[in-house]
């Protein structure tokens, strides 16, 4: 679904088993980050991600501690992490918001949100302004990141969020941004029955 917007997306492989693993690794190239697959988990807090995997032993151990199946996916290395995401709003509609990324996303908070689709301005403002827009600027010697490609991102998600309403919630996080584009390296998205026609009212 994310592939057919266009949305810049990490490479990934699953796999059913340490053997498999080891051999996606072999195809995608070290270094490697090996995740757990299970369906709306926390990776982080339940320990389900193994970063900078550097040769099979350490995928193979990583795939056991974890539990298989799990997915592979090429380390990114560099860049600055931020989120992007889309909610249904039942007041408001389709939002599309982006903010700081990762781990620290919760705490650090600062997300702006725009009404989808996005204007040109909308999707301006939500990657230049605030908190995002620091980091985007390239924070304390960090270079900055490519604006295009962000601002790219978050139209795409807004296109998305008006045509797809039975997507109830995205999550891109992290979105890792660097100086020549972008590129999301986890999602998370909760389905929901299409809503039935709006009324009008009658007088």
């Amino acid at each position: 679904m994310l592939e057919t917007f266009g949305l810049p997306l990490v490479a990934e492989r699953l796999a059913a088993s340490a053997d498999d693993a080891a051999a996606v690794a072999r195809e995608l190239g070290y270094p490697v980050v090996v995740k757990s697959s299970v369906a709306g988990a926390h990776k982080t807090e339940s320990g389900g991600v193994a970063l900078d995997l550097r040769n099979e032993l350490a995928v193979r151990a990583a795939v056991e501690r974890i539990g298989a199946p799990v997915i592979v996916q090429p380390q990114i290395e560099g860049g600055t992490e931020l989120l992007a995401g889309v909610v249904q709003d039942p007041v408001f509609g389709p939002l599309v918001a982006f903010g700081p990324g990762g781990v620290m996303a919760e705490l650090i908070g600062g997300a702006g949100i725009r009404t989808a689709p996005l204007t040109d301005v909308d999707a301006d403002e939500l990657v230049h302004e605030g908190k995002a827009g620091i980091l985007v600027r390239g924070f304390r010697g960090a270079p900055p990141a490519d604006s295009g490609a962000l601002v790219d991102l978050v139209h795409r998600l807004g296109r998305l969020a008006a045509e797809l309403p039975e997507v109830a919630e995205l999550d891109l996080n992290p979105v890792i941004a660097r100086e020549d584009g972008c590129v999301a390296v986890d999602a998370r998205i909760r389905v929901k029955a299409r809503p039935a026609g709006r009324s009008v009212k009658g007088w």
